[in-house]
């Protein structure tokens, strides 16, 4: 058998060639902002978060898209903003974009413009060296400010007001800001110290301000107190001292606050026997002491001077009596008697010099023979002479000089005694007693007082009953 061939053949069609359909791509994804971007007034220490609506404007529901579902919507801060939850301070520029992507990977940025962050609050000088905190209208009267001054002051500490506080219609005032000072410790204050009241810090709406005063002891006001400054009395002693500042600016109700208390130590005055030298015996008109030591005290400390002096001629008297130069002024009388016994007892008073080392002159109106005795007492922060006494007896052993007193006041007294012998005090203490060279005395004492006495007994009893002489002083 021969080799069989199978096979087939096929013939192309007839076709003729013609256009083709082309399908278009889809059209691109467009991405939109339902409510455009912006960056609100903003103040020092707010946020981007802080920004009007900024939840909603940045929220995946603010943006759409043509072809599909919004899936990521990223905040940018711009400008000087570091973070959306970074604080920004005053004159800063801040605003925000938002990076926008959909579930096909189309992205776009959406941006605000830049706002400048204005202030939050700030103090504005005004008339009388005042300050006015001025705040920043959309700061919301809830708002907790912080106000901190330093730097030395009266004031010097941090403040945390709230924003309605300072908008309120009156002198606002910031609490523990008023207070009394003075010079020293509080222990130490005693009758004839000057307190002062602090204001304090307060602000207002108008910015004016105007102060005035009224003193209280023990809750009672105190007549004619009515300043800045008081100056304590002996009646202060032991009592609690407040002030009360009212301020007015002028057109809204007036605000009253009321300063901590000071209590004034019962203690009251005290005296210090400064220079107390021996008796002088010469026959002269003029003594000097030389270099008195009066440097335990400072300048300006009130001092009271005693003189006591016996003559035998005629009646005498005190013409001058000096400090460094600086003459001192009478206290009580200063005449001798025109007796046989020409004795004398008198008090002066001046301020302490600026030198603690000082010379002190006594001149009399004639030669005094038989001798004198100078001392120089300290009495800080006394005010004056409350009541004075002189007295002078012959023939008996004792000498009255009752006086009226004051609590916290002190009592000075100077004696002579003609004769001699022991010496009796009742009403005073702190005796210091020298004898001539005839046996006289000369003696000096002082006393506080813890409790008003009219009058108060202030007795000088010797052994006999010559000729006697004195002063006394109650001083507030």
């Amino acid at each position: 058998m021969t080799g069989i061939a199978v096979g087939c053949s096929l013939a192309a069609p007839n076709i003729r060639p013609g256009p083709m359909d082309v399908v278009p791509p889809p059209p691109p994804a467009v991405l939109s902002v339902v409510q455009p971007l912006t960056a609100s007034s903003l103040y020092e220490g707010q946020t981007l978060q802080d920004i009007s609506g900024f939840s909603t404007l940045t929220n995946l529901g603010n943006f759409t898209s043509s072809v599909g579902t919004i899936t990521q919507a990223v905040v940018v801060p711009e400008g000087d903003a570091g973070a959306v939850d970074t604080p920004l301070a005053e004159g800063s520029m801040a605003g925000f974009s938002v990076d926008v992507t959909d579930d096909a990977g189309t992205q776009r940025r959406f941006s605000s413009d830049l706002t400048a962050v204005e202030f939050k609050s700030r103090l504005v000088a005004t008339a009388g060296n005042e300050a006015q905190v001025e705040l920043n209208p959309l700061v919301p009267d809830s708002e907790s400010l912080e106000i901190v001054i330093s730097g030395g002051t009266d004031y010097d500490g941090t403040y945390q007001p709230t924003a309605g506080n300072l908008r309120q219609l009156s002198p606002y005032h910031f609490a523990g800001t008023t207070r009394i000072t003075h010079a020293g410790l509080a222990a130490d204050l005693a009758a004839g110290m000057v307190l002062t009241v602090l204001e304090g810090l307060f602000t207002s709406t108008t910015g004016i301000l105007n102060f005035s005063y009224q003193w209280y002891r023990d809750g009672t006001a105190i007549g004619g107190a009515a300043s800045k400054t008081y100056t304590l009395a002996a009646a202060d002693t032991g009592a609690s001292i407040t002030c009360t500042v009212t301020a007015q600016d002028g057109t809204n109700p007036v605000t009253l606050v009321t300063s901590s208390a000071v209590t004034i130590s019962a203690q009251g005055l005290t005296a210090l026997r400064l220079f107390d030298p021996l008796i002088v015996q010469a026959s002269r008109n003029s003594y000097l002491f030389p270099a008195a030591d009066l440097s335990a005290v400072p300048a300006g400390t009130p001092l009271y001077i005693s003189a006591t002096s016996r003559d035998n001629a005629s009646t005498y008297s005190v013409v001058s009596l000096t400090v460094d130069g600086q003459p001192a002024t009478a206290v009580t009388g200063a005449l001798s008697d025109s007796g046989s016994a020409r004795i004398m007892a008198g008090f002066w008073k001046m301020a302490r010099p600026a030198s603690g080392i000082c010379d002190i002159a006594i001149n009399y109106s004639e030669g005094i023979a038989s001798g004198i005795k100078l001392t120089v007492f300290a009495v800080p922060n006394a005010t004056g002479e409350f009541a004075t006494s002189n007295g002078r007896v012959g023939g008996l052993t004792e000498l009255a000089l009752d006086l009226d007193t004051q609590a916290g006041s002190v009592v000075l007294t100077a004696f002579v005694d003609e004769g001699g012998g022991i010496l009796n005090w009742t009403g005073v203490g702190n005796i210091s007693s020298q004898q001539d060279a005839s046996a006289r005395n000369h003696a000096t004492a002082f006393t506080t007082v813890a409790s008003a006495q009219t009058p108060a007994a202030t007795r000088i009893a010797t052994t006999s009953g010559t000729q006697k002489a004195g002063s006394a002083i109650c001083i507030v």
